[in-house]
């Protein structure tokens, strides 16, 4: 009758558009066509405000069907209840609460406390019609009723990881263990003669003073416990051990008395438990991590790695074509190399010479410095050179340079603060030369990185009998880096400028 009458109401309302409508296929009679047309819009119409109307009613009885409760949920309790960045409650007990509200037609708010004990005296007081997840003892059938059982969990012992003397519940004697308040392991304990019985507020404070030594084991839900170890990156530091004390099984509690919301609840539980959603819900938050190599991605590995060999067996006749070829470039590029390397090691040992000649005839000790850069550059073909130094406390004397750049400024402004470059120190406490293979990389917080692209870097301390008086440093291809008898005479240079 309802959805008549609304549907009278609506055809009241738009009489005049009918009318309309009636007054055109009257005059449209001429036109068949048009007619027609007309016609089959207002069937569109009358079919479409009939469905509109048969939807809207349908809503219309299943909120008035609905029923509001609250359940109060504790703020804290992993991974039945937490509470997410935008405050809102999350958890396998949410998740097959709001599952089982959907069956029964409940709508639930959420009221979030702090604790168990808050929790259950929301429910004591009438703030709160229930608890979606709780676990099932004599001492709180007093005040709740509880569905059939949700599923259930252990009460285990938790110790460090290294503890070797506890390894059971026989040996918590003498010990000093942790539980947690209102948690049933409280109970479980109080009736185990010697143990010495600390009570937390909050699982993880007894997880850190288990660590710390405080205390010797921790007994608390297995699940619960395991996730906030996971979550606070300990749980290599923590092991379970012995058998539990006790399995619990949970289910949704109830004020006392409500025993209409019971039933209600009940049967929804009883046919929900053990369905592919329960399944799903419950892997979803106790299910083991999927291992990575699993049998469909070991197959894609195999697969990959056929394709990978046909390949190259594929490639391997097209290499061996031309691998001769190769081979004689290589020949070609080798001889080539060999000439430009005799050339560098006489340039070299030209500067050689030309240093020992300043040393000799130059008494003037920046101009010997100088003199020493410029050769280097000029006769080895370096890109650039410089050398710095110091005092034994490590401070700047003075310091010479041939093609650094416009950066060399800052880098003696840096010396004479004080401030040695990381390589600058490799090179003052190893012995020999320092090759740094990619200074653009390696020394890019150097004054001098401009000039590094595409080049390494040779640096070697000035030392004499024993005493260190700065350092040299150049430039060099990256191909000669590798040179170890370029090495030497650089090496050389180094001991002869000292």
């Amino acid at each position: 009758m309802k959805n008549n009458g609304s549907l009278e109401d609506f055809l009241m309302i738009n009489r005049p558009i009918c009318e309309e409508f009636q007054q055109r296929d009257k005059m449209s009679d001429k036109n068949p066509v048009r007619s027609a047309v007309s016609r089959m819009f207002l069937v569109t119409i009358f079919i479409f405000v009939v469905i509109i109307m048969d939807s809207a009613v349908a809503q219309s009885q299943v909120r008035s069907d609905m029923i509001e409760v609250t359940a109060a949920v504790p703020k804290d309790f992993p991974p039945y209840y937490f509470v997410d960045e935008s405050g809102r409650p999350k958890g396998f007990a949410i998740d097959v609460m709001d599952r089982i509200a959907e069956m029964v037609g409940l709508r639930v708010t959420y009221l979030v406390e702090n604790s168990w004990t808050d929790a259950a005296e929301a429910v004591k007081t009438g703030r709160a019609d229930l608890i979606p997840n709780i676990g099932i003892t004599a001492n709180r059938k007093a005040y709740f009723d509880y569905t059939a059982p949700v599923e259930t969990f252990a009460i285990s012992i938790f110790v460090r990881k290294e503890t070797n003397y506890i390894k059971g519940v026989d040996d918590l004697a003498g010990h000093k263990v942790a539980a947690i308040k209102y948690n049933i392991a409280v109970i479980l304990l109080q009736d185990h003669e010697g143990v010495d019985l600390e009570v937390f507020n909050d699982p993880r404070e007894a997880v850190f003073e288990l660590l710390s030594g405080h205390v010797d084991a921790v007994v608390y839900p297995a699940p619960v416990l395991m996730q906030i170890v996971r979550e606070a990156k300990v749980d290599h530091s923590i092991k379970i051990v012995g058998k539990p004390l006790k399995e619990i099984k949970r289910a949704i509690a109830v004020s006392k008395g409500n025993m209409n919301l019971l039933d209600r609840l009940n049967g929804a539980v009883n046919r929900f438990v053990g369905t592919n959603d329960y399944q799903h819900i419950y892997l979803k938050w106790f299910g083991k991590p999927q291992p990575f190599w699993t049998i469909s991605r070991v197959v894609s590995a195999m697969s990959g790695l056929f394709l990978i060999l046909f390949t190259a067996m594929a490639l391997w006749r097209y290499n061996s074509i031309i691998k001769l070829n190769r081979e004689l470039l290589l020949n070609i590029a080798d001889r080539k190399r060999a000439e430009e390397r005799i050339v560098h090691l006489n340039a070299l040992l030209q500067a050689v010479r030309n240093v020992n000649q300043l040393i000799i005839k130059v008494k003037d000790r920046e101009r010997l410095l100088q003199g020493a850069c410029d050769n280097l550059i000029k006769t080895r073909g370096y890109n650039s050179a410089w050398i710095a130094l110091i005092e034994g406390d490590g401070r700047f004397i003075t310091a010479a340079q041939a093609g650094a750049g416009e950066g060399f400024p800052a880098m003696v402004d840096g010396l004479k603060r004080g401030e040695l470059t990381r390589c600058m120190h490799q090179a003052i406490n190893q012995s020999g030369v320092l090759v740094v293979a990619d200074p653009a990389v390696e020394c890019s917080n150097c004054p001098l990185v401009g000039i590094y692209a595409g080049k390494a870097r040779w640096i070697a301390r000035l030392e004499h009998e024993g005493r260190i008086y700065g350092f040299i440093t150049v430039t060099v291809s990256v191909g000669m880096a590798v040179d170890e008898e370029e090495r030497c005479l650089f090496e050389e240079v180094a001991g002869d400028i000292a």
